[in-house]
């Protein structure tokens, strides 16, 4: 009997957080995320603030949270790519051995955006936290070698400015996908888009050399010069 009062004292409690955060992510649609108070807060999810105190030691706590709960979903992500070395040995491969498929865990972390939609709207979008951007943005550099280690991408310059340039890539997709409504973006459409640069960043590889022959031919040849005088 005890442990089922202990029970429900325990859901009732997640739900009173949940209604807290859902309130406060309803705020940001119209005011800055250091502009939302607490009176206000409380107004917006139905409580006082001796409840909101109970959960929350300030506004920025919420924040916090929020950021705290959306980063851990996306770090359990990769622990999950880690432990899968034999799924990701199975993938068909092309006729020069770069694996078609992505590894082990990029569904996964698109997965995890789609189920988390709301709050990285809101964190994302232009009333949110400015720094949680660095945050995400830092997690997906992680995110982006583990996935090219699986791939076994040398780490060499090319992988650096691949790594980067895949980076950027990833974040002009989702906050298009997360933030315009009208978007033709989807989860699928991205996950297409990204895993054929990332494909066609293998092909570069074994072609680097004669792409910088051709590109120093273009320069040899190129007109640009002339534009001064036009």
């Amino acid at each position: 009997m005890a442990d089922g009062k202990q029970g429900f004292k325990t859901q009732k409690r997640e739900q009173t957080r949940e209604m807290i955060v859902e309130a406060y992510l309803e705020l940001l649609e119209e005011k800055d995320f250091d502009a939302v108070t607490v009176s206000a807060l409380c107004r917006a999810a139905g409580i006082v603030r001796s409840t909101f105190y109970t959960y929350f030691s300030d506004i920025y706590a919420v924040a916090q949270f929020i950021e705290d709960r959306l980063i851990a979903k996306l770090n359990w992500v990769d622990e999950q790519a880690r432990g899968a070395e034999a799924l990701n040995r199975k993938r068909a491969k092309t006729a020069w051995g770069f694996p078609i498929a992505p590894p082990y865990g990029f569904d996964l972390w698109f997965d995890v955006y789609e189920m988390q939609k709301p709050a990285l709207k809101a964190m994302l979008g232009p009333h949110g936290d400015p720094y949680f951007e660095q945050k995400l943005r830092a997690h997906l550099v992680s995110h982006v070698r583990l996935l090219m280690d699986e791939d076994g991408m040398p780490d060499d310059e090319l992988r650096v400015g691949f790594s980067e340039s895949t980076v950027e890539l990833h974040f002009i997709l989702i906050r298009n996908w997360m933030l315009h409504e009208n978007t033709t973006l989807t989860k699928e459409r991205i996950k297409t888009i990204i895993n054929t640069v990332r494909i066609g960043g293998s092909v570069e590889g074994l072609y680097l050399d004669e792409l910088l022959d051709h590109a120093a031919l273009i320069d040899g040849i190129s007109p640009i010069g002339e534009i001064e005088g036009a």
